[in-house]
């Protein structure tokens, strides 16, 4: 899967965890009350401080719940996805270092990975290649959505052993995710987890490719 984009150095610090969000926001939250009720009786001031807490330990637990919920969905896309590309697929080896994708060539592949693993791979800072994300057997492998209109591929794919993948052609399996609602549904539950991936990847990207300040 590929969604993936090289992003610039200047937004790196937007992409902070939710949790880290929320203890912000309840801090600040805090410091309002206290601002704008500096003289009230403790007991009232308890009361708030209460409310905040309740507030935000309900917002985490919702946070969780959605968290579980897009996972859930993730998983019926994979297993669907998987299902077509074990029937409809053709089985196809690649040995370590064969590309799959090549960056700014026409993405066309998609696949399911029944031994081996890929790196995604991006230019770094040094003009030379830094690895964002690796898939492995049991996963699916492509630049997706790319690969569904044939645009050009944002990164580099290529095998990190020895594999075995039942690929099939991006544009027939966008096809057959346009014939009804529900297959349709798959294609936007699959993409909705992946964006949601991107930034954990982006975040990582980060924190290990900084050039060093001069």
């Amino acid at each position: 899967m590929c969604i993936f984009h090289p992003v610039e150095q200047s937004s790196h610090h937007t992409f902070g965890s939710k949790d880290a969000q929320l203890s912000q926001n309840f801090l600040e939250f805090l410091k309002l009350v206290l601002e704008l009720h500096p003289r009230r009786p403790v007991f009232g001031l308890r009361r708030v401080v209460f409310y905040a807490f309740f507030c935000y330990f309900v917002g985490k637990k919702l946070q969780n719940h959605e968290r579980m919920k897009q996972k859930t969905h993730y998983s019926e896309a994979l297993a669907y996805l998987r299902d077509y590309c074990l029937r409809h697929g053709r089985l196809m080896h690649f040995s370590h270092g064969d590309i799959f994708e090549a960056e700014g060539a026409a993405a066309r592949l998609f696949g399911y990975i029944e031994s081996g693993s890929f790196q995604y791979l991006v230019r770094n800072y040094e003009g030379g290649e830094s690895t964002v994300e690796t898939v492995a057997a049991g996963d699916l492998v492509g630049c997706y959505p790319y690969c569904l209109d044939g645009d050009a591929a944002p990164v580099t794919i290529r095998a990190d052993k020895p594999c075995t993948v039942y690929v099939v052609d991006g544009q027939q399996l966008n096809q057959h995710l346009l014939q009804s609602k529900e297959t349709a549904q798959v294609a936007l539950q699959f993409l909705n987890y992946r964006f949601a991936q991107l930034h954990q990847h982006r975040r990582q990207y980060y924190f290990t490719h900084q050039p060093e300040d001069e």
